[in-house]
């Protein structure tokens, strides 16, 4: 046996031989397990004395039997008094095993601490052994004799135990221990894990090796199941894994790596064949296969600093062809937008899918947006477009702020997709299904507009023969490249809650935003690992509604970026993982069976030409009441039209100078990241009816208004128009099941009053020139202000402390800045308690998202609009509306309308994505802060 130290040991140690050992021991009590002292918070943490030395190999072991109460956030079981280079702290982390050296990087990720799989359970005895070898740049972690992780890393420091420790709680001073540890232990050698079970059957703290996984080889009656269900013949791409920051960002910034290849593999004999053999030096994105299984469509790049262009080849190999080429701009644009090298910021054509007329849609950024939460602006938006066959006809379906991703065919001709969108909610909790008809009409929402988490539902797919069943990867925001769970979704049920969701893999989930969740049996409470080493699902493509297949990272393989980590699975209904092919050197992804399927419908839309010709689309609404939960019928006498405008390339500001809060180009402070634009409003009937005209080929969403113009409930979403259509609604927060009863309801109801009569343009409120026109704090607000509040709440000694002047900040004003909460980390969180609620986008990001009943934004919760004169439902504990009374009386009905629909449309300061903002740089710029019109507001492209 291989001679050791043990030179740091505290704890109580069990008569078996070679278990109990002298040298170097600090001890805490006498006996075995069953006499180990309870620790019970602060008066058992054990001061540990240290013994002087630095060991680039060690393993480190310890008895532990927490009780229930350690099952949440992190508990310690040993930590360093301090946080030097080397010292070693042991955690509990929501019941598994933490391992955090300062100066340890593990290998990708750039943490210090190793979240294990190693589990502590409540009331039960475990043995733990963590090996560290600094020279193999390697942790290794057990529990009862056998290995259940390990870690590679990129730094790994010498282990310092040159200082004083605590047993039991953080440096004597919090995260208290409570429960049992005996026998802690460190010794300055990699103990072999034959020397590590010797220890455990000491104990008699054994498990039982689990039997191989059945990956490891392919089961004939793997190949059987799934060649019956219709899968002879899988094509995939053999690809390194992305190791991209987002689940959008995969094109933009994963490393380039290339030898990727298109291939098919035979399900009956294991054998692969290369479609594409020539294109092997770049790398594959997604593709599609035709509904004839002859042809196959794909995105390709050849080089790091290009942008995918969509190919199109025969089954077989034969008849490759370009279909998409850069634009005749293409180094224009590469010239002005590019930042980093990593990324060419030109455009890019992704995942395409056949559509039922011979045409193919895809995502492409050739619509020039870039996303909203990204102040490099280095990150660029995907909208869905359609081409004909040949590449022809290319035209763009969607105006979406940020991206559109995953596009797939519907058995009814419609594409479904995934949308990221965020009006008036969290920026990153709401990547969910939507659907539209191949010429962009009639865009509706399949699932999950209300689900914060998991926060990314990416690449769904209608499931063979089950109408209303879809099979979805749910996935975090970051850092990840579309990896995650596998859910399957029952659209009979609530399509805004959680009921339609089946995990197919429930020991994965994503709890919390960033990162993935783990747990062994469904028993267990979910461990949260941003290294994501646990099992990991992605690209699901249901055969049936038991049988799926998915490319697959088994947990003992890596993190979620093992380059080779992933192959190809056949995933049942119950759970079950079965191995169908792996390669040793690459990821497989993206299975799709090479087989025929069922045509779906084409589908046509009537469109008014007329209406077209303006750029118009018209929009029913048969009962507004209907979804306004407690509000009277009479209430509702307008709807107000807004839009939210993408951010252009075009007005990217170099050197971020007006950047704020992760927004490229500030529009607030503190509350909506992207830009809103006034349409006007139109007249909602008696009935709740209403019929209207609003713009096309824009991002539109509406307000319920009362008689004072006041916002009774906001459309916290946005519908896409396309030139020339009609959109009919049922009312407010439809369902299909609420649409469905409200028919049956409705069926002796006559005519809607709104129908019966020419569709309203949308017209100027009360004291404005036009319907349309830009949203902007310093012309609406300020003067208003500047009129009946400053006077008082200006100067070096501004009454209440509330100072409305409107003397510029760097980025805003004084007054704005004094209204509008405060909501970033690290800063004072003041809200004066004025404004009222509106909503934060990025405060919080995950979450935020949840349905608010009628009256709950805006002016109806404002102490500050109830001071000028507007009927509120604010509290007013304060009495300042009384003693405001005078002000009241002087603000006009027009005045007050102003600073209403500034709070209704959740406080925005800036009109548009033009012109500088920021004081300090440009304060003597010609364009600094020019008053917008409403073509400033939305115009894409530069004067």
């Amino acid at each position: 046996m291989m001679k050791r130290n043990v030179f740091y040991v505290i704890g109580i140690f069990l008569a078996a031989a070679g278990v109990a050992r002298a040298a170097g021991v600090v001890s805490a009590g006498e006996g075995g397990m069953a006499g180990a002292p309870p620790f019970d918070g602060r008066a058992s943490t054990v001061a540990v004395k240290a013994a002087g030395r630095q060991l680039e190999q060690a393993t480190v072991h310890f008895l532990i039997s927490p009780d229930a109460r350690q099952q949440d956030g992190f508990i310690s079981i040993f930590s360093h008094d301090g946080w030097a280079q080397g010292m070693v702290h042991i955690l509990l982390n929501n019941g598994s095993v933490n391992f955090c050296v300062n100066g340890m990087r593990m290998a990708g990720g750039g943490q210090n601490d190793f979240h294990t799989r190693v589990r502590a359970r409540p009331g039960q005895w475990s043995f733990v052994a963590i090996t560290y070898d600094a020279k193999a740049r390697r942790v290794t972690c057990f529990r009862n004799g056998l290995q259940v992780d390990q870690c590679a890393l990129e730094q790994a420091p010498p282990l310092d135990f040159g200082h004083a420790g605590h047993l039991g709680s953080w440096e004597g001073r919090s995260r208290f221990f409570t429960g049992r540890l005996a026998g802690f232990v460190v010794e300055d050698a990699v103990l072999a894990e034959a020397e590590i079970r010797r220890l455990a059957a000491a104990y008699n703290l054994m498990d039982t090796p689990k039997p191989p996984r059945a990956e490891e080889s392919v089961l004939p009656e793997t190949r059987r199941a799934v060649a019956a269900a219709g899968a002879r013949e899988i094509v995939f791409v053999k690809r390194r894994t992305y190791d991209s920051n987002h689940y959008y960002t995969e094109y933009i910034n994963s490393s380039w790596m290339p030898g990727s290849r298109l291939c098919v593999l035979d399900v009956a004999t294991g054998a692969v064949r290369d479609v594409v053999p020539q294109m092997a030096g770049g790398v594959f994105e997604r593709f599609d296969v035709s509904f004839d299984a002859r042809r196959i469509v794909f995105a390709w790049k050849g080089k790091h600093e290009e942008g995918y262009r969509l190919y199109e080849v025969n089954a077989d190999g034969t008849g490759l062809r370009q279909l998409t080429f850069p634009q005749a701009d293409e180094a224009d644009l590469v010239a002005k937008y590019r930042k980093y090298p990593h990324y060419h910021h030109g455009t890019d054509d992704l995942q395409p899918c056949y559509l039922p007329d011979g045409g193919i849609a895809f995502v492409s950024t050739r619509c020039q947006y870039g996303i909203l939460c990204d102040g490099p602006d280095d990150f660029t938006t995907t909208v869905l477009f359609r081409m004909d066959a040949d590449g022809a006809n290319m035209r763009q379906l969607s105006r979406s702020s940020v991206s559109e991703t995953g596009p797939s065919m519907l058995p009814d001709g419609r594409i479904l997709y995934t949308r990221w969108e965020y009006v008036d909610k969290g920026a990153v909790s709401v990547k969910c299904l939507w659907a539209m008809r191949p010429d962009g009409t009639a865009s509706s929402e399949v699932f999950g507009n209300d689900v914060a988490l998991p926060p990314t539902l990416n690449f769904g797919r209608a499931v063979p023969g089950a109408p209303n069943l879809y099979v979805v990867a749910g996935v975090p925001h970051c850092p990840q490249n579309n990896v995650g769970t596998v859910i399957l979704l029952d659209m009979t049920k609530p399509i805004r809650t959680r009921e339609p969701m089946t995990y197919l893999t429930p020991q994965v989930d994503i709890r919390a935003e960033p990162g993935f969740a783990f747990r062994e049996d469904d028993g267990d409470p979910w461990q949260n690992d941003g290294g994501g080493r646990g099992d990991l699902f992605a690209n699901p493509y249901p055969l049936s509604a038991d049988l799926f297949l998915v490319s697959h990272k088994p947990a003992e393989l890596g993190d979620w970026k093992a380059p080779a980590g992933y192959g190809l699975y056949a995933l049942d209904a119950k759970g079950a993982v079965r191995l169908l092919h792996r390669d040793a050197d690459t990821s497989c992804w993206h299975p799709i069976p090479l087989a025929p399927r069922p045509v779906p419908p084409v589908l046509s839309t009537a469109l008014d030409n007329a209406l077209a010709a303006k750029n118009q689309a018209v929009c029913m609404v048969r009962d507004v009441y209907h979804g306004l939960v407690g509000v009277p019928r009479g209430t509702v006498k307008h709807l107000r039209v807004l839009e939210q405008v993408p951010r252009p390339w075009a007005a990217q500001c170099k050197g971020f100078h007006d950047e704020y809060d992760q927004q490229h180009i500030a529009i607030t402070k503190d509350t909506h990241l992207g830009l809103k634009v006034q349409h006007g409003i139109v007249p909602v009937e008696a009935d709740g009816s209403a019929h209207f005209t609003v713009p096309a080929n824009a991002n539109i969403f509406l307000q319920a208004l009362d008689e004072h113009h006041m916002a009774v409930q906001t459309e916290r979403t946005f519908v896409n128009y396309m030139p020339g259509e009609t959109r009919a609604c049922i009312g407010c927060h439809e369902t299909p099941e609420s649409a469905s009863a409200f028919q049956n309801e409705q069926k002796s109801a006559g005519q809607p009053a709104a129908f019966a009569r020419k569709p309203s343009a949308p017209s100027a409120q009360p004291g404005e020139a036009r319907g349309q026109r830009p949203l902007h704090y310093e012309t609406d607000v300020q003067p208003v202000l500047d009129k009946h509040c400053a006077r008082c709440h200006s100067g070096a000694e501004p009454k209440g402390k509330l100072n409305l002047s409107g003397e510029r900040t760097r980025l805003f004003n004084v007054s704005y800045e004094s209204l509008v909460p405060e909501r970033r980390k690290g800063r004072d969180n003041r809200d004066r308690g004025l404004l009222g609620q509106v909503i934060g986008e990025n405060h919080p990001k995950t979450g935020n998202v949840h349905y608010l009943p009628a009256w709950s934004l805006g002016s109806p919760t404002s102490l500050l609009a109830a001071i000028i004169g507007s009927p509120t439902r604010a509290d007013d504990p304060r009495g300042l509306v009384k003693k405001h009374a005078d002000v009241a009386a002087k603000v006009t009905p027009e005045e007050r309308l102003r600073v209403t629909n500034w709070i209704d449309t959740n406080a925005q300061y800036y009109g548009t994505w033009w012109f500088r903002r920021n004081t300090d740089i440009f304060r003597d710029h010609p364009d600094l802060r020019r008053a917008p019109t409403f073509d400033d507001a939305v115009r894409m492209t530069e004067k």
